[in-house]
């Protein structure tokens, strides 16, 4: 008989720098509570000796996806581009590829967390790819999430958000929209919200 295996918990792999990290570990926080455990790749990590990152390299590789496949989550913290693109064309070479690729295969609660917004459509340059990227790895279920890593942390958002907007803000490509303290959020606009998989935050 198989033993049962429980998942609990979110592995936040990092394999580049993290600009304002503070900001990434909040949202990381707010939408997955405080059971994360970072793994660092290639000597990246947070720049803060107060939080414990996990060495990829010192606990090996079968550690290292023994513990991924005990997890809930898994969330790529971060990436560069070229890494965006492996995991979008199924390049699974790299070791950080291999991990985000298998545990979507998993049937694991995968995510990027990116530092910007994802651009909009602009032909004939490098956002289009971005963007097309993108598009795929949400196509084969790794949801897309972003943080604000701007010296404008604390800008305005919308005071008034409608359905709309939404639309709008999906049309464009945007995965969230930002919202004002005390702001109003139609209900028509958190329907479509959640129809279109945009965040309003």
């Amino acid at each position: 008989m198989k033993e049962e295996r429980f998942s609990s918990g979110t592995a936040v792999l990092i394999t580049s720098y993290v600009p304002t990290y503070r900001e990434a570990v909040k949202r990381l926080w707010d939408d997955f509570g405080g059971e994360i455990e970072y793994i660092g790749f290639d000597g990246y990590g947070l720049s803060d000796d107060t939080m414990m990152v996990t060495d990829a390299d010192v606990i090996g590789f079968a550690a290292l996806t023994d513990k991924l496949s005990d997890m809930a989550n898994v969330v790529l913290l971060s990436p560069k581009l070229s890494l965006l693109d492996d995991i979008a064309h199924g390049v699974d070479a790299e070791i950080p590829a291999y991990l985000v690729i298998r545990s979507m295969l998993w049937g694991k609660n995968v995510r990027v967390l990116l530092d910007f917004e994802p651009p909009r459509i602009k032909r004939n340059t490098f956002f289009e790819k971005i963007i097309e990227d993108l598009q795929t790895i949400e196509a084969i279920g790794i949801g897309i999430m972003t943080y604000n890593c701007t010296s404008d942390l604390e800008a305005e958002g919308l005071t008034l958000i409608t359905e709309t907007d939404v639309r709008v803000a999906h049309k464009e490509g945007r995965y969230r929209i930002r919202k004002a303290a005390g702001a109003i959020v139609t209900p028509a606009a958190r329907d479509a919200s959640k129809e279109l998989g945009l965040q309003i935050e």
